[in-house]
């Protein structure tokens, strides 16, 4: 995953900035993280049934920054496409 050109698709959406969350870089809106790289891999903010969904199909993985404490809205993944679904759900959330 290149989260680099990542932040480069992104920055030219309306209201998405760079920062930080737990020491890594992310992307935010309206000052919520939808999107971060974490360790090379690319975590992402969804609903938490999305997140159970992703995961039980295996092209997800859980997302524990810290030992024992799972993100239950974040998810590890593969497909950078899923940034946009994050995107998405952040701006509605």
């Amino acid at each position: 995953m290149d989260f680099n050109a990542l932040v480069q698709r992104y920055l030219g959406e309306p209201g998405v900035v760079e920062g930080q969350m737990f020491g890594m870089p992310v992307l935010k809106v309206g000052g919520k993280v939808f999107a971060g790289d974490w360790h090379g891999e690319l975590v992402v903010k969804l609903a938490r049934e999305r997140v159970e969904q992703l995961i039980a199909g295996g092209t997800g993985a859980p997302f524990a920054p810290m030992a024992g404490r799972t993100m239950k809205e974040w998810v590890l993944v593969q497909d950078d496409g899923l940034a946009q679904e994050a995107l998405d759900f952040v701006r509605g959330a």
